[in-house]
């Protein structure tokens, strides 16, 4: 198991703060440049993802537990969708398979025209760190590190030296409002501000998708609508596709179109034009509603 940087280790640059990089990415993903764009990465498409019959299954001894099996659906570049559903439906499952965490035991998902089935996991860890943007329920920060650090931390790992990777850092970091706050601690900050480091983390490598899991889930009802209207700006501002799972449904009939996953399966597709305006219901493609 890699040894995590310390502070010192990280302001030597790196090359000594992370030895283990070369596991990580490949040597040609190291690169001194920033944004790697969807068109590059995945084919000029209008779809940014796509999954085709995707099926989840784990083993535990002679057990086999079948997550959820045939799963299709696109999603269009720069939309915005809610994935909702029941605790246990594998909604964080089906978001693992999309950030290359994990792989289908079925199936195939493609980013435009490139499919990811075949890839290594070298090469996985490259596309997953210049494609994607990851944000948590827990923030997954390093408490040892500043704000700073830790949002400059994907740029590192990917081989950039401090002195370019701090820019952005900044950058992102005043986006998300932490202007002041940038040379504290994680364990220094509120439990809003750390959501927010987390995204200006998974925003400072320039990805063309974001993935989010219940980011509001450990928040406080003014504090996460807060985080709720800052997604939204970044998804406008930044041009991204966003995939958030969340039991919100608040914060689901704000996005352009909403999955339902029920089941093992996904039992309905809301959108803006299929919604009831005068009630709190999301009405479904099959003309259900869901609370």
């Amino acid at each position: 198991m890699p040894q995590i940087a310390s502070s010192a280790a990280l302001a030597r640059g790196p090359e000594e703060a992370f030895p283990f990089r070369s596991h990580l990415l490949p040597s040609r993903a190291v690169s001194q440049s920033g944004r790697v764009s969807l068109k590059e990465m995945a084919g000029d498409e209008a779809l940014a993802i796509r999954a085709e019959n995707l099926a989840k299954t784990y083993r535990s001894g002679t057990t086999a537990i079948t997550v959820f099996r045939g799963l299709s659906f696109e999603v269009r570049k720069g939309e915005s969708v809610a994935l909702v559903g029941e605790s246990g439906a594998g909604k964080s499952t089906l978001l693992q398979l999309l950030g290359c965490l994990d792989r289908p035991s079925e199936g195939s998902i493609y980013f435009g025209s490139k499919g990811i089935a075949n890839l290594t996991d070298a090469e996985l860890s490259e596309f997953r760190n210049r494609m994607i943007g990851f944000v948590w329920q827990s923030h997954s920060l390093l408490p040892e590190f500043t704000a700073l650090e830790n949002v400059m931390m994907p740029l590192l790992i990917r081989g950039v030296p401090r002195r370019q990777a701090e820019p952005p850092a900044r950058e992102k970091l005043e986006e998300t409002g932490l202007r002041d706050r940038m040379s504290n601690r994680a364990g220094e900050l509120s439990g809003g501000e750390q959501q927010r480091v987390a995204l200006a983390r998974a925003l400072v490598a320039g990805p063309a998708v974001l993935l989010a899991d219940e980011p509001t889930g450990s928040l406080d009802y003014r504090t996460g609508e807060g985080i709720v209207q800052l997604l939204e700006n970044l998804h406008r501002s930044h041009q991204l596709t966003s995939v958030v799972v969340t039991h919100n449904l608040a914060f689901a009939r704000r996005c352009d179109r909403v999955l339902t996953l029920e089941k093992g399966t996904l039992a309905a597709v809301a959108d803006n034009a299929a919604r009831n305006q005068e009630s709190d219901r999301l009405i479904g493609a099959d003309g259900n509603t869901y609370v």
